[in-house]
């Protein structure tokens, strides 16, 4: 099989991957109300169901990052994509909130190592250099999952109810994972010539990086995942976006396409964002993105049309922070030499944030009856996070430190000019 061809199917089988991803993270702000008022509890009672699969996975992931880094990513793919298919299945049957809590702390075991991490490890082994576009492009799954059931989920639980909508992610999503363990074979599944002698002599091999024995006695590596952690307790209100949309007065209709715009801009975002990333580099991608969901968030605040929609284009490119540019500064901090385990690690912190964000944005809603405040303060919190990581970067980085680092392209064309010159 020719290099060309295991990288694009690495990259069908990353989307596929990460539209299942998509399936637990982007479709869950449908269910909120249906099923918090079917069962007669909150809506941040309901929305624990997930920060628990967070927190399951908050410690799952890492057990996922160092398997990915000694043995076959077949057999992980494969354990998600049977779990997480009977996961789905069980929440069409809960009857009860507390049955809605079990079936995510087993959802948790697979919901992120299983789809995000495994499909980024695939990613960087398939692509050693200028990542940022392939990342994008199987990032953009997650938007992918969003249009898709933004048009689909409000008709059939208004029409079928809620059960029906949850055995539909169970079907899509063991379809998804079955054709990506089929693609994935005899590709880079594998781990790049894994030696455990090597790595108990502490010798990084061919893999430039910082080592996790290294990272963690690194003041750096906690800053970073803080930071992680907080812009994933900012983007999270994308499960709250169709009920803030709802207070605005905005009928169903007008909700589905106000959503429908947001998935679509989020699959070109993504694929915007990755190119940025291999063009411009890191910290201008970062300082790009944070502001423009910074400004989305005050803008949809206004509730007119026109806010809204340029609103949801700005959030919608912002939210690809979390599924594009994470990985890839985590790849540009600590390099590739063990970066199944630290991007393992480093999606710990997308999972605390997460499982903090979502009840928390429901209960501002329950305590104050809006979710305005919620939208005024977290921009400001979203500048100073953009802040925070650029300087990580400047100082730890293994790539190039300067903030706007060159193009590649750029610089050889600059290099040949000066060659001719003299």
């Amino acid at each position: 099989m020719t290099e060309r061809r295991k990288k694009r199917k690495i990259l069908f089988a990353g989307i596929l991957m990460i539209i299942s991803y998509g399936l637990v993270n982007n479709t869950i702000g449908f269910f909120v109300t249906p099923v918090s008022e079917s069962l007669g509890c909150s809506r941040a009672a309901f929305n624990l169901h997930y920060s628990i699969s967070c927190i399951v996975s908050l410690f799952a992931v890492p057990i996922s990052g160092r398997f990915l880094q000694r043995h076959n990513a077949r057999k992980l793919i494969a354990a998600g994509w049977i779990m997480g298919g009977l996961t789905f299945a069980a929440f069409s049957l809960c009857t009860k909130i507390q049955l809605f809590y079990a079936a995510g702390f087993i959802l948790g075991l697979v919901q992120q190592g299983t789809t995000s991490v495994a499909a980024m490890v695939l990613i960087q082994r398939a692509y050693a250099d200028r990542s940022g576009y392939a990342t994008g492009l199987v990032m953009s799954g997650t938007g992918i999952c969003s249009m898709s059931m933004s048009v689909v989920l409000p008709g059939l639980i208004e029409q079928r109810g809620w059960q029906a909508a949850y055995v539909l992610e169970a079907v899509l999503w063991f379809f998804a994972m079955g054709c990506a363990l089929f693609l994935v074979k005899d590709t880079v599944e594998l781990p790049d010539s894994f030696d455990p002698a090597v790595e108990e002599k502490g010798e990084s091999g061919k893999l430039h990086g910082t080592a996790r024995s290294g990272a963690v006695h690194q003041p750096g590596f906690y800053l970073l995942f803080l930071c992680f952690a907080v812009q994933g307790m900012c983007t999270i209100v994308v499960q709250h976006m169709p009920s803030f949309l709802s207070e605005l007065g905005k009928s169903a209709s007008e909700e589905s396409m106000i959503m429908a715009v947001f998935s679509m801009v989020l699959i070109v975002g993504k694929l915007f964002l990755g190119f940025l990333f291999d063009h411009f580099g890191a910290a201008m991608s970062v300082i790009l993105n944070f502001l423009a969901l910074a400004l989305g968030m005050w803008m949809v605040i206004a509730g007119s049309n026109g806010f809204l929609y340029t609103g949801a284009v700005f959030m919608a490119f912002g939210m690809a922070s979390v599924t594009v540019l994470f990985p890839l500064v985590t790849e540009y901090v600590f390099g590739k030499r063990e970066y199944a385990v630290m991007w393992g690690m480093m999606s710990m912190a997308i999972s605390c944030g997460t499982a903090c964000g979502s009840p928390m944005w429901g209960m501002v809603y329950d305590r104050l009856g809006s979710y305005r405040p919620a939208f005024l303060l977290m921009p400001m919190v979203i500048i100073v996070d953009a802040g925070m990581i650029i300087g990580i970067m400047t100082h730890y980085g293994t790539h190039d430190k300067s903030i706007v680092p060159m193009c590649a392209t750029t610089h050889r064309k600059m290099s040949q000019g000066m060659k001719k010159r003299e």
